[in-house]
């Protein structure tokens, strides 16, 4: 487990398991009203949209 408080350990965390996603699996920055949001995408572009949640105070 990382320690919270380390940003480096939580990113390569983050990139470890980001690099489990299969193939053709993107990010992308979008920008809200409340800050710019993070988001992983993936599938076809015309496909049904799917958005997971974070729960628990924890990334989704």
């Amino acid at each position: 487990m990382t320690d919270p408080a380390d940003p480096e350990a939580f990113q390569a965390a983050y990139d470890t398991v980001l690099a489990k996603w299969p193939e053709g699996t993107t990010t992308r920055t979008v920008p809200t009203p409340y800050g710019h949001t993070r988001v992983t995408v993936h599938g076809p572009a015309d496909g049904a949209p799917l958005v997971l949640l974070p729960g628990g105070a924890r990334p989704a």
